[in-house]
C-alpha cells in the first residue's frame, strides 16, 4: 500500500509536503513526531489493527494541533453487531447467497480442497483459492525474514493476529468524545454480501434501504472530527511544542506484531 502511495506521489504534483514515518513496536507506545505539529491527521483501516487503542488515539491526540482535523475511515461499527434487523438480514442473505470465500471454507473443512480448486477455477475465472494462497505464503516469508514466527501461520492464525479488533469493533460517538462531529457515515450494511453480489440490483436497493432506515448501522463507518481549541486533549502538552503547519500526516494500515 505504502509503495504505491509513494508512486502516485512521485507521479503526481502536489504542493503540499509528503513525509513517509514508519512506526515501530515499542512499549510505551509513542508516535515518532513532535507535540501539535499536525494539521490534519488521516486513518484508513487502522484502528482495529491496533491492540491498544486507548494509548494509540492518545498519541494521535498529542501530535494533532488545537483545531486540527482527524479523518478515521473504514473500521467495523460495533453498532452494526447491536443492530438485530440488520445483523439477521445479513446473516440471512448470508446463509442463502454464500461468497466464494465462505465456500473455500467449508471445501476446506470437509477436505476436499484440491477438487474443489479444479472445479471451481473451472466455473470462475478468477482463482480465489489460488489467489489467498498466494497472500498468505508472501505474509509468511516477511515473518520468517523478520524472525516474528517460527514456522508458517495458517490465515485464520494471521487474521487474529493482525485485526485484533475486527470482531469487537469501535461506536463511532465514543471516539475522542471531546472532539467536535464533523461528519459521520456507516455504510455496507450488508458487508461481503454486498461486496460479493454487487451486481444484484435487489442486493443494492435493498442495502440502500437499510441505510435510509438504520443509518448508524453500517458495518464500517467514516467520522471527521475536530480537535478543541481549549485545553482538553487526552495527553498533557509540552510547552513550546513546535507547530508545522502546512503538513499532513497518513497513517495507513500497517499491522504489525506486538
Amino acid at each position: 500500500m505504502l509503495e504505491i502511495a509513494r508512486d502516485n506521489i512521485s507521479r503526481g504534483k502536489f504542493s503540499c509536503k509528503f513525509e513517509f514515518v514508519k512506526l515501530e513496536s515499542q512499549v510505551p507506545f509513542r508516535l515518532p513526531l513532535e507535540t501539535n505539529m499536525a494539521d490534519i491527521i488521516t486513518m484508513n483501516s487502522v484502528l482495529h489493527h491496533v491492540r491498544d487503542t486507548e494509548t494509540f488515539l492518545k498519541e494521535v491526540d498529542r501530535v494533532l494541533r488545537p483545531s486540527g482535523m482527524i479523518l478515521i475511515a473504514h473500521e467495523p461499527n460495533r453498532y452494526f453487531k447491536e443492530s438485530g434487523f440488520v445483523l439477521c438480514s445479513y446473516r440471512f442473505l448470508k446463509y442463502l447467497l454464500p461468497s466464494k470465500d465462505t465456500i473455500y471454507q467449508l471445501l476446506v473443512c470437509t477436505h476436499t480442497k484440491g477438487i474443489a480448486c479444479f472445479l471451481y477455477s473451472r466455473l470462475k475465472k478468477d482463482n480465489i483459492f489460488a489467489h489467498n494462497e498466494k497472500e498468505t505464503e508472501a505474509i509468511n516469508v516477511v515473518l520468517l525474514e523478520e524472525k516474528l514466527t517460527s514456522k508458517p501461520l495458517s490465515p485464520d492464525e494471521i487474521v487474529r493476529i493482525t485485526d485484533v479488533k475486527a470482531r469487537e469493533g469501535f461506536k463511532p460517538d465514543k471516539i475522542l468524545p471531546h472532539y467536535k462531529r464533523l461528519y459521520e457515515e456507516t455504510y455496507d450494511h450488508l458487508c461481503s454480501v454486498e461486496t460479493e453480489h454487487y451486481d444484484n440490483l435487489i442486493i443494492r436497493k435493498y442495502s440502500d434501504w437499510l441505510k435510509n432506515r438504520f443509518p448508524k448501522s453500517g458495518y464500517f463507518f467514516f467520522i471527521v472530527l475536530r480537535k478543541p481549541e481549549a485545553e482538553t486533549s487526552l495527553s498533557r502538552q509540552s510547552p513550546g511544542a513546535p507547530n508545522c503547519c502546512g503538513k499532513t500526516w497518513w497513517l495507513t494500515e500497517t499491522p504489525q506484531l506486538i
